[in-house]
């Protein structure tokens, strides 16, 4: 499967693999079926990284606020912000 406008995997767990779009919005797609779970507005952040080791993403603004966020397939995105 592909995703249209994937630029890049941020992040991966069991069953799922989180994916940056051009457009900034984040897509949370089935690794198996590459269906939709669930998507993600991520405009309002400049710079984004994932993790090797656990399923994060960092994204971060030019003004240096950080947030990471926790992906989890059912319950969508949670952020905790560091400024």
């Amino acid at each position: 499967w592909t995703v249209e406008g994937g630029i890049q995997v941020l992040a991966t767990d069991e069953r799922t693999v989180y994916i940056l779009r051009s457009d900034k919005q984040l897509l949370a797609v089935d690794r198996n079926t590459g269906k939709a779970r669930f998507s993600g507005d991520l405009s309002e952040y400049d710079l984004f990284a994932g993790s090797a080791t656990e399923p994060v993403i960092y994204a971060a603004t030019e003004s240096g606020r950080v947030v990471r966020y926790e992906p989890n397939a059912n319950a969508g995105l949670t952020a905790s912000a560091r400024e």
